[in-house]
């Protein structure tokens, strides 16, 4: 992505197909441990921490796509009770 430029929804909807990317590959690493329950492995210990470390970009792109998606349904709304308010503003012939 441009540094210049000012992420958009699909930037924010591949950086949450990066990130479940990511926590697929280190998923079975961490079902391991909860499958054995031991002392966690080097590994499974690096899978944690990026699950962890990785959290506040996933809700970050999350919460953009949200945002975006709800600006979406608000302009749409009120489009639609425009239309309803002039249907309903102008006369009917024959009525």
């Amino acid at each position: 992505m441009n540094e210049d430029k000012q992420p958009d929804a699909a930037d924010h909807a591949f950086a949450l197909v990066e990130q479940v990317n990511r926590l697929a590959k280190i998923a079975p690493t961490m079902a391991a441990w909860e499958n054995d329950r031991d002392a966690p492995s080097s590994e499974q210990l690096s899978a944690a921490r990026a699950v962890v470390s990785g959290g506040p970009e996933l809700r970050r792109a999350l919460w953009a796509l949200e945002t975006t998606a709800e600006t979406i349904i608000k302009a749409h709304d009120d489009v639609q009770g425009k239309r309803l308010d002039a249907f309903f503003e102008d006369p009917i012939e024959g009525v």
